[in-house]
């Protein structure tokens, strides 16, 4: 984990570019997000492992803006019917990426 991509940027106004997550446009810590949570496949990835992934050391980043980021993600993936949302399992306590249709079933 912990491997990030750096962003694409614009040409022309140096902004980052989006990237598409199941056909939902996101920013580069959404993205990074959701594919720290994605290779971490069906065993998930812990709060703490992800909080590490994806801040490190960073000043001022905290396990709730990793949580706000998480529900802004679902919110979009929701918005677009995508089909997929990030789950933490409160019995495991790891996020994954699980189809929103099992859940609604």
């Amino acid at each position: 984990m912990g491997v990030r991509r750096k962003p694409s940027y614009c040409p022309h106004c140096a902004q980052p570019l989006q990237s598409l997550r199941y056909g939902v446009p996101f920013g580069p810590t959404a993205a990074s997000i959701i594919d720290t949570v994605e290779r971490a496949g069906s065993r998930g990835v812990s709060t703490a492992d992800l909080f590490t992934a994806i801040y490190g050391k960073r000043r001022g980043a905290t396990v709730e803006r990793l949580r706000s980021y998480v529900s802004a993600i679902n919110r979009a993936l929701a918005r677009n019917d995508s089909g997929v949302a990030i789950h933490n399992s409160h019995g495991r306590h790891a996020y994954r990426v699980v189809s929103t249709r099992r859940l609604r079933a």
